[in-house]
């Protein structure tokens, strides 16, 4: 065992970082100011998302965020200066809200890419009573309505 570091339940465990080491952890992990703040945003950054889903304190691997986002496990919005965005609204807590898991497959083979998505996903409706889809199931109503849309939407995107 290092100097410094103590035995605990079989975990060697480090003497705290630096003062600058957690602020920049601190930083990583608060959401990130975008022009499309105030109809999708705030956002996470790539960073800000790995400290979020980490497990057992370990961040998830960038392979693991690109898994998702590829197979729709999690939407995030790319930036024209090549960066992933991801939309704030979708966590509850320390994942993706559950139901917004089988939204999000309905659009896992269409041509829309992650900023319109997020814009339908967070754009009130009279389908939702006015709601967006999000605060819809954040409310506890029927999923079946918000798959219902998401495949008209996705439907309408196609023929387009």
């Amino acid at each position: 065992m290092e100097a410094g570091a103590v035995q605990y339940a079989s975990n060697a465990v480090t003497p705290l970082d630096l003062p600058d080491d957690v602020a920049r952890q601190m930083v990583g992990s608060v959401p990130r100011q975008h022009l499309s703040d105030e109809s999708v945003g705030p956002f996470y950054d790539t960073d800000g998302v790995r400290k979020l889903l980490s497990r057992n304190g370990r961040p998830v691997s960038r392979q693991a965020i690109a898994d998702r986002i590829s197979r729709m496990t999690i939407l995030g919005a790319k930036t024209a200066d090549g960066h992933w965005a991801f939309p704030t609204f979708q966590f509850a807590g320390d994942d993706i809200i559950p139901e917004l898991r089988k939204v999000l497959a309905c659009f896992r083979d269409t041509t829309a890419d992650g900023w319109a998505v997020a814009a339908w996903l967070n754009t009130p409706s009279t389908t939702f009573d006015g709601l967006t889809a999000v605060e819809w199931l954040r409310t506890g109503r029927p999923i079946e309505t918000v798959l219902a849309d998401a495949g008209a939407a996705t439907t309408a995107w196609s023929i387009s």
